[in-house]
This record gives C-alpha cells, structure tokens and sequence, in this order.
C-alpha cells in the first residue's frame, strides 16, 4: 500500500487536518505582519509566479461576470 492510515482516518480527514494547519498559518502571518510587509510579500510573488496571477485573475473575473450576470 502506498499509504497506511490509522483506523477511521482516511484521505479525507488528512486532507482536512492538512487544510485546516495552513489556515492557521495564514491567519497567524495576517495577523502579525504590517501593509508593508504584506504589500511587499504580494510584489515578490507576483513577480515569481506572474502566469498563475494572470491565469487566478482571468478565472476570478469570469466566476464573477457570471454571478453578476444571473
């Protein structure tokens, strides 16, 4: 077997600890961190990853215009 889970956790409980973990990371970093220090993290990735923040806001626009659009 590729992964051993203990009785009566599978996947999806892993998942969801794991999801749960990285929003606390995340509400941990927003609460702690300035406008400058957060304006600054958003540049940089930006800058590292520029087609997944094409692509996030080509998605985001046609999820919204449809919304917007019922």
């Amino acid at each position: 077997m590729l992964h051993d889970h203990p009785p009566g956790r599978g996947r999806a409980a892993e998942a969801t600890e794991h999801l749960a973990g990285r929003i606390d990371q995340t509400s941990g970093y927003l609460r702690e961190s300035d406008v400058r220090t957060l304006r600054a993290d958003v540049r940089q990735y930006i800058r590292k990853h520029p087609m997944q923040v094409i692509a996030a806001g080509v998605i985001s626009g046609l999820f919204f215009s449809r919304i917007l659009s019922h």
